[in-house]
């Protein structure tokens, strides 16, 4: 990616930028992110995607005649559930800048066309290697695909009929998944999802994540080290910590300092009981490893400020609540709490 400096919020921002120029030269219009706290859908934990945000565009009972983009930050806790389950660490990270378009579905070429055209010609991908995954299924983007000169895998997917769930009756997304081959594995960055309700296609959905896209550029990145702060966190652990706990904490420290910044406090269940069993395999960590309160602090205070740079590109930026003082001083107080 020409231009694109190492820093990573440097890079983030470029790609920011990019997108929204692109996207609204071909007239999509930007709608508003929302909180991370997902009160506004009540069928997923968090948000988890730009298409949790964009639900009401195509479940209102009126047709998607208009383009929308979005910028929104997402949470998963694939990482969080994978380390609870395997006590080792995936090629994922949990939190991440979900960037995504999406229209109406009789303009599936034309959207397929257009995210590739970013892909190569914004940022300059070495087509070479970028590849899209597909089930057997899907002829018709299949053929879009092959008429555009891009790699077609098949029969990829542990699960042959990989579909997208949005907790509405009715409504699934076809996936098609956007890889770019590196080190000699497919790595996995967005998707294209066509949205079907009553198996009527009503949507099409153009969407990557920034963690993942950003690692699959590098031959040996791993998503968590593009997490805000990742970098200066990990290496202050280098000394103290084995490689895949390192990442973890990271990753860890990231979904409590979001959630924070969204207003969510540690409480004995819901939402609030989530970010408290994320501060409680936090503190499993730390204890573990004998970590050094000064390096935690550190460690918290560096992903809050980036991440708080990050968020300056964001349509919304009135929903963050705490300080960094009061985002500090919660995770080493629940801490000791435990440790009591």
């Amino acid at each position: 990616m020409d231009g694109i400096r190492e820093d990573r919020t440097k890079r983030l921002s470029y790609i920011t930028d990019m997108f929204r120029k692109f996207y609204g030269e071909k007239g999509y219009i930007e709608i508003k992110r929302r909180s991370l706290v997902s009160r506004h859908d009540l069928s997923i934990r968090f948000t988890n995607s730009t298409t949790s945000v964009m639900k009401p565009y195509f479940t209102d009972g009126r047709k998607l005649d208009e383009k929308i983009m979005l910028i929104q930050p997402a949470l998963g806790f694939q990482g969080i559930n994978y380390w609870e389950r395997e006590k080792g660490i995936g090629c994922f990270s949990s939190y991440f800048l979900s960037f995504g378009v999406m229209s109406e579905f009789t303009n599936l070429e034309e959207l397929v066309s257009n995210s590739i055209e970013f892909f190569a010609d914004v940022l300059r991908i070495d087509m070479c290697n970028f590849f899209v995954q597909l089930r057997e299924e899907d002829i018709q983007l299949c053929n879009i695909f092959k008429q555009k000169d891009v790699n077609v895998c098949k029969d990829l997917f542990q699960d042959k009929y990989y579909l997208h769930q949005f907790g509405i009756d009715g409504v699934i997304g076809k996936t098609a998944c956007y890889t770019i081959f590196n080190n000699d594995e497919y790595r996995y960055i967005g998707s294209i999802i066509i949205i079907e309700q009553q198996g009527v296609p009503i949507a099409i959905e153009h969407s990557f994540d920034s963690t993942l896209f950003l690692a699959a550029l590098k031959k040996n990145g791993h998503p968590v080290l593009e997490m805000s702060g990742a970098k200066e966190c990990y290496e202050e652990m280098l000394k103290t910590m084995p490689y895949e706990e390192r990442l973890v904490l990271v990753d860890f420290l990231n979904v409590y300092v979001v959630l924070k910044m969204e207003g969510l406090n540690p409480s004995s269940r819901g939402r609030g009981g989530n970010l408290r069993k994320v501060i409680k395999l936090i503190s499993e960590i730390v204890f573990e490893n004998r970590l050094d309160e000064k390096l935690l602090r550190n460690a918290v205070s560096l992903i809050y400020d980036e991440e708080d740079e990050s968020r300056k590109s964001l349509t919304e930026r009135a929903i963050d609540c705490c300080n960094k003082e009061e985002v500090v001083e919660c995770l080493i107080n629940e801490i000791e709490r435990l440790r009591a």
